[in-house]
């Protein structure tokens, strides 16, 4: 994957830099051309081995943005083969997505993430194609994600994945497993209902949020109001641009606080902050899937100064990165969303 997208990348990186009026276009063609080239089967694999339910998703959604019915069924038939655990010998795995897949393995585990990821793409397509068989497996997988919610210490939460060999649940939840604009969609109303007050409550003081979800810390250090924190207070901008990207519908609000955090820090933007203080806790520039992240949710919410201010910062990440071979399909699919303005 490496070569084919270095190859496509010359000329495109060129005229990015020399030539500001169709830059835009000429990298959006380059990334749409990568993207075609992976678009296949049930997705292209990462150095793992293992094909992610996640990036298959975003190949599938990216079919319905480009109106690409032929592609769309292809990929279609694949992905739900592979990863949806349509008859499983266990009912409690029954339409759990498995979180990835690789040849001559059994799947691991469910994931939830990747469960709102693929529904999500069901959905668009169902838009795009008026296709009523997608909208309703995008319902059937939604509900199999609310199988992991559970209620602990007066907390509701989804439990991070279903371990299919010990047929047991995690007791942990990340907040990147919320994705209430999704279930929203699904007609998943009680869950979306309650995903958006778990985000309220995970909004960190400086407009980013908490990473993980888990009460039973409070046995250990009852009263602190712990059950919502990061690890060293760390908050990764991708991650919180991620959620807000699902909570516009919902939570404009909060979702506004995460692009303000962003746009104030464009162009020194870093992929770590201190969910606390809004203090930068890493030296790493943030990179492609941030700006993308950002310059997507500027466009869902109609932020034009923010989507104008975001986007030299995002062609000029995503040029180098598709320079240097390193855009997978989640990336890659990411740029193209937010070049296109696909989110309106």
């Amino acid at each position: 994957m490496a070569a084919l997208l270095a190859r496509v990348a010359t000329f495109a990186l060129v005229l990015v830099l020399i030539a500001p009026a169709v830059r835009a276009d000429t990298l959006e063609r380059a990334y749409t051309d990568a993207i075609r080239k992976m678009a296949h089967g049930a997705g292209v694999a990462r150095t793992d081995g293992y094909i992610w339910a996640y990036d298959s998703a975003q190949l599938l959604r990216f079919a319905a943005v480009d109106r690409d019915l032929t592609r769309y069924l292809e990929l279609r038939d694949a992905i739900v083969k592979r990863f949806v655990l349509s008859d499983p010998a266990d009912a409690e795995a029954r339409d759990d997505v498995a979180w990835r897949v690789r040849d001559g393995a059994a799947p691991e585990a469910s994931g939830t993430t990747e469960a709102l990821a693929l529904a999500d793409a069901l959905l668009a397509v169902a838009n795009a194609f008026n296709r009523a068989d997608d909208r309703a497996l995008a319902h059937t997988i939604a509900d199999a994600y609310m199988r992991h919610a559970t209620t602990e210490r007066g907390v509701w939460f989804i439990r991070n994945y279903y371990n299919f060999a010990t047929r047991a649940y995690a007791n942990n939840s990340f907040l990147v497993d919320y994705l209430p604009d999704v279930l929203a969609n699904a007609g998943e109303a009680d869950g979306a209902r309650r995903s958006y007050a778990l985000l309220d409550r995970a909004m960190g003081p400086a407009g980013l949020f908490y990473e993980l979800v888990q009460p039973e810390i409070d046995t250990a250090f009852p009263g602190a109001g712990l059950a919502f924190f990061s690890p060293n207070a760390v908050s990764s901008i991708t991650n919180a641009c991620n959620l807000a990207l699902y909570a516009t519908q919902g939570r404009p609000a909060l979702a506004r606080r995460v692009l303000a955090f962003g746009v104030a820090r464009a162009g020194n933007l870093k992929r770590f902050y201190d969910v606390r203080t809004g203090v930068p806790r890493s030296a790493d520039n943030a990179g492609t899937p941030a700006y993308a992240c950002l310059t997507r949710l500027a466009v869902r919410l109609s932020d034009e100064s923010a989507r104008r201010k975001l986007e030299p910062y995002l062609r000029a990440n995503a040029a180098t990165q598709l320079a240097n071979g390193t855009a997978g399909p989640d990336t890659a699919t990411a740029v193209v969303f937010a070049l296109r303005g696909s989110d309106r």
